[in-house]
């Protein structure tokens, strides 16, 4: 179990073992690629922009020219010293090299990264500025080892961004790999699919990965849990600006668990399918904060929607789902068009409430059960992001009674630990750090 560090001033060619120039690797993939089970991945807090270039293009790109790990014949506009060169082999590996000097004579000197006997021809390479990537680094993460113990990726603060240029900013799982835990604080943001998509090659019943305290902006989706995924845990992160929030595929073997996220200002805040919603705030969705596509044996506990377009829409055909859905401990208030709806306009839906807070109603087969309220919760400053419940509120002492515990009741909606977060800038860090806690 080895610790290892990404710097955009390191070098491909040093151990990776410390944190400094002479001794961190330079590119996100190839640190991907080195890790073994346990290992610990540590990027540097920086902003790390996607490089995309078209064979050549201003003199940054070339499609085919002869290389090797000294000098190269290169088209120099636009090139300088402390630059990087990425090499791209056939079989998708690569290393980067950084420039040394460019001469008048179109020659490029690079740090010596690699043993000298490793000259190539013809492979494709890109030169970026240190704080850019090519495309690949931030499209595809390689898949990391399976093993007993899981790889650890900590983003320590850094932004990777897509700038519009990458398919997917981070992909997770695939092959035999499928144990990996990224962790923030991080951002990713500006994919023109989704910013991290879980997507492993088959179904495995061990399958473990994580997402902790990051966030994702911009992507057309923002979190994209794949078919075939098991054990696929968000943990605390913010996910906004995009057009789906979360997208979590329907599968009876599937299963995705997110957990005090913030999901806010997207069209759609959650497209759900297979999923547990425990402690979340979903907000602000200009849609709706939950699109339910498929159920099985959902459980949506503890959660705040409001603000939306619809609360939660069941989509149609769920009349008979494999197991019902259930709804307890939700606040799920103030949506503009409904709290819930029904779309199915022929089958009444089948599902289990349990000390909600909900307000209108739309559709066949919605109810309230005896334990369920229709007030308003009276939240401290919901437009403000204070989610907190005044001491008037309903929903404080109708929510769980706690059998093991005489008088114990849990309040509805995000737990004490989760339910302050002052301000819409300082919501998302508050139920994050909450989470921690």
């Amino acid at each position: 179990m080895t610790t290892y560090y990404v710097r955009q001033d390191g070098l491909d060619g040093n151990a990776g073992t410390s944190d400094d120039a002479a001794g961190a690797w330079h590119s996100i993939q190839y640190g991907f690629d080195r890790l073994a089970a346990g290992d610990v991945l540590q990027l540097q807090s920086a902003t790390w922009r996607a490089e995309s270039k078209a064979a050549g293009a201003d003199g940054r790109f070339v499609a085919a020219a002869t290389f090797g790990s000294a000098t190269a014949a290169f088209v120099t506009a636009g090139v300088a010293a402390g630059d990087y060169v990425f090499v791209t082999d056939p079989d998708g590996t690569f290393r980067s090299y950084r420039i040394q000097s460019v001469d008048s004579q179109t020659q490029l000197t690079l740090a010596e990264a690699a043993s000298a006997a490793d000259p190539s021809t013809n492979r494709p390479f890109w030169v970026c500025a240190p704080d850019r990537m090519p495309v690949r680094t931030l499209s595809y993460a390689r898949e990391v080892p399976y093993g007993g113990s899981v790889v650890q990726v900590r983003l320590n603060g850094a932004v990777l961004d897509g700038a519009d240029q990458v398919w997917t900013v981070m992909t997770l799982g695939g092959g035999d790999y499928r144990r990996v835990r990224v962790m923030g604080p991080g951002r990713m943001c500006g994919g023109t699919a989704s910013g991290i998509l879980f997507e492993p090659e088959y179904h495995y019943d061990d399958y473990l990965v994580s997402v902790e305290g990051v966030e994702v902006c911009g992507c057309p989706i923002g979190i994209e849990v794949g078919y075939f995924c098991q054990n696929v845990t968000i943990l605390g992160c913010r996910v906004h600006g995009c057009q789906t929030g979360i997208a979590c595929n329907a599968n009876p073997s599937s299963q995705a668990r997110l957990v005090g996220n913030a999901i806010d200002d997207n069209q759609v805040g959650v497209l759900a399918a297979r999923v547990e919603l425990l402690g979340n705030l979903i907000c602000s969705n200009v849609t709706a904060g939950v699109r339910v596509m498929s159920v099985y044996d959902d459980a949506y506990m503890n959660n705040v929607i409001w603000g939306n377009g619809y609360g939660i829409w069941f989509g149609a055909d769920l009349a008979e789902p494999q197991a019902a859905p259930v709804l307890a401990g939700n606040i799920v208030w103030g949506n503009a068009t409904a709290d819930l709806y029904n779309e199915d306009a022929v089958h009444a839906l089948g599902y289990i409430s349990r000390n909600n807070c909900v307000g209108v109603l739309s559709g066949l087969g919605l109810y309230r059960d005896a334990t369920d309220v229709a007030d308003d919760p009276r939240f401290v400053d919901a437009a403000g992001g204070d989610f907190r419940l005044r001491g008037a509120s309903p929903c404080l002492a109708a929510g769980f009674v706690n059998p093991h515990v005489a008088g114990a009741v849990m309040p509805m909606g995000l737990s004490a630990a989760r339910r302050y977060v002052p301000g819409r800038a300082a919501v998302y860090a508050n139920v994050r750090q909450a989470v921690a806690r």
